[in-house]
Parts: C-alpha cells; sequence; structure tokens
C-alpha cells in the first residue's frame, strides 16, 4: 500500500521540529533553560529529553525516505503514542505549575497537538 503524501511531509516538518529540538535539549540544556526561563534545569533529564526527540527526528528521516505504508505502520503508531503522551505531559505540567513560561509551555502543547493529529489522520488515512 502506498504512503499517504500528507504522511510523507509530515515526517518531513517532524524530522526538522525534531531535530532542533532535540540538539538543543541534548547539547545546550542550561542556557536553553536559562533562556526561555524555564523553571526546572535537570540536564540529565533534559539530555534525555533531547536524546528522544534525537531518535524520533531519525526515525521521520527514514518515514519520509520509505514509499510504503508497511514500511512505517509501527514507526507512525510510536509518534502517535509519543505526541500523545507528549502533549497530555505538556498540559499536565502548565495546570499543575504556574511557573512554567506560558508561551513555550503551551507553544510545546500546541506542536505535540498538531502532530499527533496530523499522524493520527495518516493512520486512518493509510489504514482504510
Amino acid at each position: 500500500m502506498e504512503m499517504p503524501t500528507i504522511l510523507k511531509y509530515t515526517f518531513l516538518i517532524h524530522f526538522i521540529v525534531s531535530i532542533i529540538f532535540g540538539f538543543v535539549f541534548f547539547l545546550i540544556p542550561e542556557f536553553y533553560s536559562d533562556a526561555v526561563g524555564w523553571p526546572f534545569n535537570d540536564p540529565a533529564a533534559t539530555r534525555g529529553l533531547g536524546s528522544a526527540f534525537i531518535g524520533f527526528a531519525i526515525t521521520s528521516l527514514f518515514g519520509y525516505r520509505a514509499t510504503s505504508w508497511e514500511e512505517v505502520k509501527i514507526v507512525v503508531i510510536g509518534e502517535i503514542v509519543f505526541t500523545l503522551f507528549g502533549l497530555l505531559s505538556m498540559v499536565w505540567m502548565m495546570v499543575v505549575h504556574a511557573t512554567i513560561p506560558a508561551l513555550f509551555g503551551w507553544l510545546y502543547a500546541i506542536l505535540f497537538a498538531v502532530f499527533f493529529v496530523l499522524f493520527l489522520y495518516s493512520y486512518f488515512v493509510a489504514t482504510r
């Protein structure tokens, strides 16, 4: 089965966004926390998150280069789960911790939500 066009572009955009955030979180976590006013500064946890973002970025790059749905199905399911829980955790943090900078917190929540919808929509288009 052929891969939906929207999924191909979702993979490409997701690769770009994830690789940028991934390397920022991985390479300069302290600078990032200071620059955006993030109230939590745990370089080890931030680097771990950066590693996850880089990993998902690479799977998205391979997804973009793939030609069939069968090659990317499991990656799409993983992205759906990752973006859903990323969205839920970000909204949870924004509600529970008023110290999180609203602009960046909601930006991340929106990014997770957009990718969740795009990957979920692509899944349903590909499996119908």
